[in-house]
């Protein structure tokens, strides 16, 4: 009987933190479950190498056999653009930002959010009615697990913000 309680305390407990609009603090992180928010967060759009085209300062071109679709290949782009780097993922039916890393202003992600904002604007600007000290790690991710974006801040400052998009 014991063991049926633990397991439903389990399955609530995983229950809460996959909703869309929970917080909760993980760690020395607060996870915010926004899928909409995840969802293209630096406004590139559908077509993100041509709006990046004319920034980029290297580019790295990796060629992947399709594991899903016979005769079909998979290119990786590793675009470097001042100190920020981006990574487009490009099939024959999808291209997609799959990770993205920015130190800079230039790259600013909903919400006006960008470098150098500070921890009480940003809490603003989503929203955040949190009662306890903010931390300095923010993750906002979708409802699967699969794509994330995280907020670094040190000295209460924004100072890099990365995101991962898992494709299967």
């Amino acid at each position: 009987m014991k063991l049926i309680f633990i397991l439903f305390g389990f399955l609530i407990s995983f229950q809460s933190k996959s909703q869309e609009g929970h917080n909760y603090i993980e760690g020395d992180t607060l996870v915010i479950t926004n899928s909409e928010f995840v969802l293209d967060p630096f406004q590139f759009g559908l077509k993100p190498m041509l709006l990046l085209k004319k920034q980029i300062n290297s580019i790295d071109t990796s060629i992947y056999i399709n594991r899903h679709v016979d005769n079909q290949f998979d290119t990786l782009f590793k675009l470097k653009i001042g100190e920020d780097q981006f990574e487009v993922f490009v099939n024959a039916s999808e291209t997609f930002l799959s990770k993205g890393i920015v130190y800079s202003k230039k790259f600013p992600v909903h919400h006006e959010i960008m470098i150098g904002i500070n921890k009480d604007d940003f809490a603003k600007k989503l929203h955040l009615d949190f009662n306890k000290k903010l931390p300095n790690y923010f993750r906002i991710r979708d409802l699967e697990f699969l794509t994330w974006i995280d907020f670094h801040f040190e000295d209460n400052e924004l100072v890099e913000i990365s995101f991962c998009a898992i494709s299967d």
